[in-house]
């Protein structure tokens, strides 16, 4: 889990307390988290987590079956190189976990020059969380996430939906339904952003 944060924290969090093996790469709060481990507060049910496996940006990248991005987008082309540099010859999935539109395409890009047989997935994920200092987590409500492959057309293929809503039939309109719920998500947790759109039926 790359980024330890109000999405990567609780997501990661959710996943070792459910017994996954979970390796987290964090920056700033590397020290804190090893000393003082990793609560999430939620309705959902508290977690704290002790003795957890984390590494900074300057240690290898141990070995993994799935690479979750859930940094913010700033630095993406960066952290993509990085994480190209990393992962050169393995085999693996990265799950781009990030808010906006196409912040898969770089990570796509870098990595199938140095390993092309990692598979990128986008997610989207619909959840109120926040970190309000390291080390601990303070979730709200909502924590479904929706997954589809990456294609270079941004088509996308989809995988799976994990949350309290049923699976529905992947269509066109779903498709941009989910998008633009993405767009109006993204634009509500940041007021100073103006868009201009066009859309066409």
């Amino acid at each position: 889990m790359i980024g330890v944060g109000g999405v990567g924290g609780y997501y990661g969090a959710r996943l070792a307390a459910a017994g996954h093996h979970v390796h987290w790469v964090g920056r700033s709060d590397v020290d804190h988290l090893r000393s003082h481990g990793l609560r999430v507060v939620s309705p959902r049910g508290d977690v704290h987590l002790t003795d957890l496996n984390v590494s900074g940006p300057d240690d290898p990248l141990p070995m993994t079956d799935v690479v979750v991005v859930a940094t913010k987008t700033i630095g993406n082309d960066e952290l993509a190189l990085w994480l190209a540099d990393r992962l050169a010859g393995r085999t693996t999935v990265v799950v781009v976990l990030q808010n906006g539109l196409d912040v898969e395409r770089p990570f796509a890009r870098q990595l199938a020059r140095t390993a092309p047989d990692v598979q990128v997935l986008g997610a989207m994920s619909f959840i109120c969380s926040a970190r309000p200092e390291p080390g601990r987590i303070e979730h709200v409500d909502y924590e479904r996430v929706t997954v589809a492959a990456f294609t270079a057309d941004g088509s996308g293929v989809p995988v799976g939906d994990v949350g309290v809503l049923p699976q529905l039939p992947h269509r066109p309109e779903q498709q941009c339904l989910e998008q633009l719920c993405l767009l109006w998500w993204t634009i509500s947790w940041a007021p100073g952003c103006h868009v201009r759109a066009s859309t066409t039926w």
